[in-house]
């Protein structure tokens, strides 16, 4: 039976406690103090990073960290409120752009000429998540403006 949170598991607290958000690898450089590689990266082993990789998920089932999104290089951590904060501000963003298109016929026309494979990639690309694209208001709105031209 555990007695609370491990070392791992409060050092990650304790670096995610400033609102950054970082992936498992960078956690792992903070954590256990790694050396920074040439390119500026932590140098991270394998076992480093599973730690704090299961680390990460015991502290998810227990509420204390959340996603908020994705990196090239994986998930991105932080502390829950500012997770679900930012995912918020991003789907805002997000919401934010459809409606323009809808405002614009110009535009509207130039995004349905584009297709929804492409559009939807264009929006992955700007940094906007698969769970961002699969909200259901999103969803429908991307629907919306597509489902009009037919």
């Amino acid at each position: 039976m555990s007695h609370g949170p491990g070392k791992v598991q409060r050092a990650i607290l304790e670096v995610l406690a400033d609102g950054r958000a970082l992936d498992a690898i960078e956690l792992a450089g903070l954590v256990y103090d790694l050396p920074v590689d040439q390119e500026g990266y932590f140098d991270c082993t394998n076992s480093h990073h599973s730690s704090v990789r299961r680390a990460l998920l015991r502290l998810e089932r227990e509420g204390r960290v959340g996603r908020a999104g994705r990196s090239r290089r994986g998930v991105l951590w932080m502390a829950p409120e500012a997770a679900a904060a930012c995912i918020r501000e991003r789907r805002k963003r997000l919401q934010a752009r459809l409606r323009a298109w809808e405002k614009r016929p110009e535009q509207l026309a130039e995004v349905r000429a584009r297709g929804l494979p492409r559009i939807l990639a264009d929006l992955a690309s700007e940094g906007f998540t698969r769970d961002d694209l699969a909200c259901p208001t999103v969803t429908r709105a991307i629907v919306s403006l597509f489902a009009a031209s037919a």
